[in-house]
Order: C-alpha cells, then sequence, then structure tokens
C-alpha cells in the first residue's frame, strides 16, 4: 500500500492510500501539490510511506507556504 500525506501543524490535511506492488529496481513516487489561494501559510510536510510486510519505506519532505503579498 502506497500512502501520501500532506501535513500542516502536525495534522493532516490530505492523505491518500493506493494498492501497489513493489517491482525490482528504481522507482519513484512523484507528487504535485495544487495550492488553493485560501490555503493556510505555514511549514507543510510530505510523507510518502510504503507499507509492505518485508520492505516498509518511509520519506518525507517539508516546505514553506508564504502568505500573499
Amino acid at each position: 500500500m502506497l500512502v501520501r500525506k500532506l501535513i500542516l501543524n502536525r495534522r493532516t490535511v490530505f492523505e491518500e492510500k493506493r494498492p501497489m506492488a513493489l517491482k525490482p529496481g528504481r522507482w519513484a513516487v512523484d507528487v504535485f501539490i495544487g495550492i488553493p489561494p485560501n490555503a493556510e501559510p505555514g511549514w507543510y510536510g510530505v510523507e510518502i510511506t510504503f507499507e509492505h510486510d518485508v520492505v516498509p519505506l518511509y520519506n518525507w519532505q517539508y516546505f514553506q507556504l508564504l502568505p500573499r503579498s
């Protein structure tokens, strides 16, 4: 299972779960985030988790959304 989360102030504001099989080789997960005009400024975290019995994987990145000027 592939789980993608968008987090703001320690609360999940978006979560998506997709069944997915782990295949041999290299692979990447692209994340495109559409930001609505009324989105709250602050630090957002993007967490990617691949839930697997033998090889669980986890990665995260953070970005800052600045207030409109």
